[in-house]
This record gives C-alpha cells, structure tokens and sequence, in this order.
C-alpha cells in the first residue's frame, strides 16, 4: 500500500497522503512531518463519519473536497474506507484524477485482501505531569481551533497539534507559561500576512486572560 500512496505522491504539487480503513484506523500515511498517528486516525475518521452519514441517508458520493486559500484536502471513498491527500491549489486536476483513480482500484484491491493492519500509535516519551493550575485547559485549545478555523477550516485541530509538537510539549500537558508562544507558532499556519494579525488579534485578550487567572494561582 506503501508504494501505490508513493506513486500518488510523486504527482506534482501533492503534500502527502493516507489510508484509513471502514472503522476510521489509518491503514497507511506518506505525510510531512508533524502529522501524527493520532491526527491522521482522527481526521480520517472524520471524513468517514460525513461520507457514511450521507450514505445512511440514501445518498452516493465518491469524492469530496475541501478548498483553502494555498491547499486543498482531498478525500476519495473506496470498498474498504477513504483516501485523502494534501495538495496545492494550483494542482493539474486532470492529471490527478487520472493517478487518483489507478491508485484507488490497487488500494481497494489491497483493502479486499483482508491483510491490512492498521498502523501502531508512536509511542510518547514520558513527560513530567505538570502540577494543576499550570497547564493549559483542554477548553482553551478550543478556543484557538475556532478562530484558527476562521481562517484555514477544518484543518485547525491538526495545526494546532502541528504546532504543538514543533514545540516538543504535550496537548494534556502544555505548559501556561507557553501559550503565546504557541498562539504565535500557530498563526504562520496561515498563509496571509493580515489574517495572520486578524487571528493574533482575537487571541490577545484570551491569553491574557489566561496568564492572569495563572499568575493569580500562584499567588
């Protein structure tokens, strides 16, 4: 399987690509680095969930799309679970599609086979728990998923994470005293200098109120 994602990866202006079976687990990944295990699984499983919803409901749909400003999120239904890539905007669709479809048929073909595994979480370095009161909230990630996706969709919840481990720290575990430097790691994710600002703008009041809260703790 490893090989047909190379040979859909080598098409110009396609970032990387994965594979998650009927149950949502990812099955294969060529992806830059950054894209964990758990972000693929969970985005996979996502799409699965829209392309059986509409399905429940009567409906046939093979492929769907998810149009940025710099990249596209392409997902493509097949026998055995779904097929996404990350690819530019300015991709050659005629040409994709013809490599999307001779790929689709080899995976489905592997998918049939009934000898995938699905592909084992890395395992995490064990981290010192931080102790309560000194790491972010769970809620206050959130919040910078739904104002990020203001600006770049649905692909908010894997940036974040992105930037999360640029920063070598845990989401259940990050540390108040790195939040804005977080919130400033996260805003390159956007790929326009003003709604960079725009973003950083909604955050200022947010993570101030957030120090504060913290700083009144130890006090």
């Amino acid at each position: 399987m490893q090989n047909a994602l190379k040979h859909l990866n080598r098409v110009l202006r396609v970032y990387g690509s994965f594979v998650n079976n009927e149950e949502g687990e990812l099955v294969a990944h060529i992806m830059p680095k950054g894209f964990t295990v758990k972000m693929l699984t969970e985005t996979g499983q996502q799409a699965l969930q829209g392309f059986q919803g509409i399905e429940a409901n009567g409906f046939t749909i093979s492929r769907v799309t998810w149009d940025y400003e710099n990249y596209l999120i392409i997902s493509q239904r097949t026998s055995g679970g779904i097929i996404t890539i990350l690819c530019d905007r300015s991709i050659s669709m005629p040409l994709l599609n013809l490599t999307f479809n001779l790929v689709t048929k080899k995976i489905e073909t592997i998918m049939e086979s009934g000898s995938v595994e699905p592909v084992i979480v890395e395992e995490e370095e064990e981290k010192e728990i931080l102790p309560m009161g000194t790491a972010v909230e769970p809620k206050f990630f959130d919040l910078i998923e739904v104002h990020l996706a203001k600006f770049i969709g649905p692909m908010a919840t894997i940036m974040v994470d992105e930037g999360i481990n640029e920063m070598r720290e845990d989401r259940d575990n990050f540390p108040i005293s790195k939040i804005s430097d977080l919130v400033k790691v996260v805003s390159k994710k956007i790929n326009n200098q003003k709604k960079q600002e725009e973003f950083l703008a909604l955050m200022i009041d947010p993570v101030d109120e957030l120090l504060k809260r913290s700083k009144s703790n130890e006090d």
